[in-house]
């Protein structure tokens, strides 16, 4: 059975209970959660994470904002300019886009880094939106294994650079920014993985 529903609190308890007579499904009220005297809702979490107010998303959420997927082969660029990553693609339209302080665990550990999350706008992109991981300390091959990335700060909004050195230096910066987050903040109060 398929309903066509709105969103953005388009629909109310009275339409639910409607199409409940009509389709023989059963509905029953609960009252609204509120987190730091705000309504918890999807919209308003998804709103908190596009503005990179990653602490307030997970206290509405009431767990770590984590991202996992399978590593897969990317265009090795990172290696060539002393920045190996792990590469995992992502959804289109992920509300969590830009530069992070991230913690990674893969192959039963659990490491820090720094997590570009975009389309790539510097290099050659067909709109893909990836995330794209530099792990501190880090030299194995990990293709194809489960990588659990869970962002903890975000550092900076996605850009577009006019050449290769300029990349690189921003690449510079936000690790300097990651680590000077994790010398604050060395141990996260979750499970990763």
């Amino acid at each position: 059975m398929t309903f066509n529903l709105v969103a953005q609190r388009a629909g109310n308890f009275s339409l639910l209970q409607q199409m409940s007579a009509a389709h023989g499904f059963t509905l029953n009220a609960v009252q609204s959660v509120y987190c730091v005297e705000q309504r918890a809702s999807s919209s308003h979490i998804r709103t908190l994470i596009a503005q990179g107010n990653i602490a307030s998303a997970v206290a509405q959420l009431g767990h770590p904002l984590q991202l996992s997927g399978r590593v897969i082969y990317g265009q090795q660029l990172g290696r060539t300019i002393n920045c190996p990553t792990i590469n995992l693609k992502m959804p289109a339209n992920l509300a969590a886009q830009g530069v992070f302080a991230v913690d990674i665990h893969i192959n039963g550990q659990n490491h820090h880094g720094v997590a570009s999350i975009g389309t790539r706008p510097s290099v050659k992109t067909n709109g893909q939106c990836w995330l794209e991981v530099h792990i501190f300390d880090f030299n194995q091959n990990v293709y194809g294994q489960l990588a659990h990335v869970t962002l903890r700060h975000k550092i900076r909004d996605e850009l577009k650079f006019t050449d290769l050195p300029a990349l690189q230096r921003a690449i510079d910066d936000d690790i300097a920014q990651a680590h000077a987050f994790f010398a604050n903040h060395p141990n996260p109060t979750h499970k990763l993985g």
